[in-house]
């Protein structure tokens, strides 16, 4: 009799245990989807993405000029109906990458700090300094490139090969 009591507490508390794990982890998630709400987070992923894939579909019809305009236009809603069906897959990745970085007291304080005019400030900056350190990082990225393949292109020459 007292092996089942213990085996019951046991299977109680495991229960228990189970059930607060669950509950922590249900307002974990509960927190990073308010987070990435407040900071506007998943509207700049698809600004970001919708854009980007747009330019890359241009560059495509670049080189199909054959392709008429309206059909074009016709691609370029496709392509952006495709992504918002297909958003709740990288709403679940990105959740599961704040989980893993941070814990929900932490998730908790970076509410707090969104939530303030500093926070705000942060937010509403934040896709324009993105914007900027692109263009910034793809112009030197394109410097540094040229400088890296003059370099490469010597020592290459050096051994007897040529590219």
């Amino acid at each position: 009799m007292y092996r089942l009591r213990i085996m019951l507490l046991a299977l109680v508390f495991f229960a228990l245990a189970g059930a607060s794990s669950s509950h922590a982890e249900t307002e974990k998630q509960e927190a990073i989807a308010e987070l990435l709400k407040i900071t506007n987070s998943l509207e700049m992923l698809e600004e970001i993405t919708i854009s980007t894939l747009r330019v890359l579909l241009s560059q495509q019809y670049a080189r199909h000029p054959e392709i008429p305009d309206k059909v074009k236009q016709k691609t370029f809603v496709i392509l952006e109906d495709t992504f918002r069906e297909n958003m709740s897959a990288i709403i679940s990745d990105f959740g599961k990458v704040y989980a893993k970085e941070f814990t929900l007291e932490e998730i908790q304080g970076l509410i707090a700090f969104y939530q303030t005019d500093l926070g705000q400030k942060v937010i509403t900056s934040m896709p324009k300094i993105m914007q900027q350190g692109m263009i910034i990082g793809a112009k030197w990225g394109r410097e540094i490139g040229l400088v890296a393949m003059e370099r490469i292109q010597k020592e290459l020459a050096s051994k007897g090969y040529k590219i």
